[in-house]
């Protein structure tokens, strides 16, 4: 529960500092896995971003995401090539064809090289140097936590 207060008190200084109106539906706490998700009481990103609805996202949809600025999503090792660049079409639906990740603010937490998601080719992994490089591509600042001061 420490890392959510503080990602939520990281999201209330990240508003202030970018003059962004502050609200609980500012920002939305979400995990890939619904295990990780009831740790903290988010949901999936799968559910949260309907990157299973196949069909076009409805304006209930949309408004579901009205005021959300800032996306945490935890367990990001979990991750493939293929669904961080279905989430980012969905969420430039959401809200802007023309920014990454439709212009969300987006913390990825988590040990990025815990666990590789099961399964996955070479050419899926996040890191690997032969996926799509999409990652590399939308990512603009990387903050590491460590345990040395």
């Amino acid at each position: 529960m420490h890392a959510i207060k503080v990602a939520q008190q990281f999201c209330y200084e990240f508003c202030i500092a970018v003059g962004i109106m502050w609200s609980d539906k500012t920002f939305i706490l979400t995990a890939y896995t619904g295990s990780a998700a009831s740790l903290f009481g988010g949901v999936t990103i799968s559910k949260a971003a309907f990157l299973n609805q196949s069909k076009q996202l409805s304006v209930d949809d949309r408004n579901e995401w009205q005021d959300v600025r800032i996306v945490v999503i935890d367990e990001v090792s979990f991750k493939i090539d293929t669904i961080l660049k279905t989430l980012d079409r969905k969420l430039k639906e959401i809200k802007n064809q023309n920014k990454p990740f439709g212009g969300f603010s987006i913390i990825f937490s988590g040990d990025f090289r815990q666990l590789e998601p099961i399964g996955a080719k070479e050419t899926e992994l996040l890191f690997s140097s032969l996926s799509s490089q999409h990652w590399e591509n939308c990512i603009n600042a990387v903050i590491i936590l460590d345990n040395e001061h």
